[in-house]
């Protein structure tokens, strides 16, 4: 009964064994396809471009309102009665100067836009690809692959065991017949010298 139960075990043991192989032979498969070097590069430009959107679209709010206070200044002009004839006054000097300014101001403003425009457009592009949930697959992936790999060697382990039990039990089995044997020879010189006297006391008879 132990050797039949242990030799159910090995088979259920090697059964285990294959299905782990298996399943970390797609692992491997995986890894040596997968373009994580690419992967890795491409979440590094995503995240530098994050950092520059952030930048841009600070300096932009910046001088969209500056933009906006200059517009405030100039509008002076158009509520005093002498206008922009005297750009020297000390009342509407400030407005003047404005007026000055606003126009490249403006155009920074929109150059500005523009770069934030295309850089958002370049960022979505990347993140439509799903770069980061890609990476988190993988990575979990990495982690099914190591659980696997020590179950692997527990099972090897058992299955170790169970064949050295084996060996154990078959030699076990060896010696109990043995010994069976030397019984059975021993209890037929027994009945053979019984015989023998039996058959000498009839003699005698």
């Amino acid at each position: 009964k132990q050797i039949q139960d242990n030799t159910q075990e090995i088979c259920s043991l090697e059964e285990s064994i294959d299905e782990i192989n298996s399943r970390i032979e797609r692992f491997e498969s995986i890894k040596e396809n997968f373009p994580l070097d690419g992967l890795k590069r491409k979440i590094d430009r995503l995240n530098e471009m994050n950092r520059s959107l952030t930048k841009m679209e600070a300096i932009l709010d910046k001088e969209s309102t500056a933009v906006e206070n200059l517009r405030k200044r100039v509008r002076i002009l158009g509520s005093v009665p002498c206008g922009d004839s005297f750009p020297t006054c000390r009342f509407i000097k400030d407005s003047h100067e404005s007026k000055d300014k606003i126009e490249g101001k403006e155009e920074l403003v929109l150059s500005l836009q523009t770069e934030v425009d295309n850089l958002k457009a370049r960022v979505q592009e990347l993140e439509s690809q799903g770069l980061r949930n890609k990476l988190e697959r993988y990575q979990k992936m990495l982690v099914k692959e190591s659980s696997e790999r020590i179950s692997l060697a527990e099972k090897e382990g058992m299955l170790l065991n169970c064949h050295e039990k084996s060996i154990n039990l078959e030699k076990e089995k060896e010696r109990e017949s043995d010994i069976l044997a030397e019984l059975k020879m021993r209890s037929d010189i027994d009945k053979s010298n019984e015989l023998k006297k039996l058959k000498a006391k009839i003699s005698a008879c």
